[in-house]
C-alpha cells in the first residue's frame, strides 16, 4: 500500500498532467480549426454571401442574399459597409477527398500532440524514481505512470459517463459539445469513422470509440514513465558532474 506522501505525489501529478492534456486539447481544436479554414479556402469555392442588418441587441436581419451565378458578382469588403451591417460568405461543400485528407492529417497530429504533453511529464518523473530507487530513498512501483495517466483520465471519464447517460436520458444537449473538447484529439477519427459531429445524433459505436479514447492518456503515461525508468535522470547526471569539476 503506497503511503499518504506517495498518494499526495502521484494526486500532484495527476492535476499536472490533466492540466497539460486539456492544453493539448485546445492546440488540437486549434490546429483542427486552422487547418479547416485552409482547406476551405484551397478547395471550395464561394456560393454567395448574405447581408445581415444587425440591431443594438446583437440580432440580425437579413437584408439581401447573393448567389455567385448573378452577374457581376462580388463579395464586399466589411470594411467599406455601414456598422450596423454584416456579411456572410457561403461556400462549397468541401470535396471528399480534401475532407479524408485534412482528418487524417489533423487526426494524426492531434494524437502526436496528446502523446507529448504526458510523455515529457512521465518520462522525466520516471527517470527522476529510477535515481531515487536505486539510492534506496523511494520504494519502486513500475506502475506509477499508469496510475498517474487514470488519475488524470478521472475527469473526463466522468464527462462521458454522463454523455451515455444524456443519450438515454436527454437533459443537457451541450453535454456533448464539451466532452468533445476533452476527446479533441479524437475528433477527426470520430468524424472519419463514424461520420459524428458534435452538431449530430452519437451511435452506439461512436459512443464506445469515445469511451476507448479514454484509455490513450493511461497507456501513454504507462509507456513514457516506463521508459524514463528505464534511463538514469540526465540533468541528475550533468549537476552530479558540475559539482565534481
Amino acid at each position: 500500500m503506497p503511503d499518504k506522501k506517495d498518494i499526495t505525489s502521484n494526486r500532484k501529478l495527476a492535476v499536472s498532467l490533466f492540466l497539460r492534456t486539456a492544453a493539448a486539447a485546445f492546440m488540437c481544436l486549434f490546429v483542427w480549426m486552422a487547418l479547416n479554414m485552409l482547406f476551405a479556402v484551397f478547395t471550395t469555392q464561394v456560393t454567395g454571401y448574405t447581408l445581415y442588418q444587425v440591431a443594438a441587441d446583437g440580432s440580425r436581419q437579413v437584408l439581401s442574399e447573393h448567389s455567385a451565378d448573378e452577374q457581376d458578382f462580388a463579395v464586399p469588403d466589411e470594411s467599406t459597409l455601414p456598422e450596423d451591417q454584416q456579411v456572410e460568405i457561403h461556400y462549397a461543400p468541401m470535396p471528399a477527398g480534401a475532407q479524408l485528407a485534412m482528418d487524417l492529417i489533423v487526426g494524426v497530429l492531434g494524437l502526436i500532440l496528446l502523446a507529448a504533453f504526458p510523455y515529457a511529464l512521465l518520462q522525466e518523473r520516471g527517470a527522476k524514481d529510477q535515481n531515487l530507487v536505486g539510492t534506496g530513498h523511494l520504494k519502486e512501483n513500475k506502475e506509477r505512470g499508469l496510475l498517474i495517466g487514470l488519475y488524470a483520465s478521472i475527469p473526463a471519464a466522468a464527462v462521458y459517463l454522463l454523455v451515455v447517460i444524456n443519450q438515454i436520458v436527454p437533459f443537457y444537449h451541450a453535454l456533448f459539445w464539451f466532452y468533445c473538447w476533452t476527446i479533441a484529439a479524437f475528433l477527426p477519427w470520430l468524424s472519419l469513422f463514424f461520420g459524428t459531429t458534435p452538431s449530430t445524433a452519437v451511435s452506439v459505436g461512436a459512443l464506445a470509440f469515445m469511451g476507448i479514447s479514454l484509455l490513450y492518456v493511461p497507456a501513454v503515461s504507462w509507456l513514457s514513465y516506463r521508459l524514463g525508468y528505464r534511463q538514469k535522470y540526465s540533468k541528475s547526471k550533468l549537476v552530479y558532474k558540475n559539482t565534481r569539476s
